[in-house]
């Protein structure tokens, strides 16, 4: 199995308490260049911040996870279209300082579009 890493993408400044939606070319990520690739199956999101985030994924709150200040945190086998980043600290976070990597594994992402594609998705 080979992974792709797609694309890393910096997050935007971000005050507290304030959400910064991952774009790519200024577009979201589904109305991007990089629709064809989406969803992707794995991502990986580095805080290099000092304030702890949540990541939203698919624009539900039902598939978050935190990632604590200094720390990375990666999630593999669920498709994602959508990534949103939240500011739970109480400082502000520069631009720059979380960096999420969006992964395409080759093989879940053709088993996920037939699945799809078999159910009318």
């Amino acid at each position: 199995m080979i992974d792709v890493i797609l694309k890393e993408i910096e997050a935007g400044a971000i005050s507290p308490g304030s959400m910064d939606i991952i774009t790519y070319g200024g577009e979201i990520l589904q109305e991007s260049k990089l629709k064809k690739f989406i969803p992707v199956v794995s991502i990986s999101v580095l805080n290099n911040s000092s304030s702890d985030i949540k990541v939203i994924m698919n624009e539900t709150a039902d598939n978050a996870f935190r990632v604590p200040p200094n720390a990375s945190r990666t999630l593999t086998g669920y498709p994602i279209w959508d990534v949103r980043i939240i500011n739970n600290g109480t400082t502000d976070i520069a631009s720059g300082e979380v960096i999420v990597t969006l992964i395409n594994d080759l093989e879940n992402r053709a088993r996920y579009n037939a699945y799809a594609k078999e159910r009318g998705y």
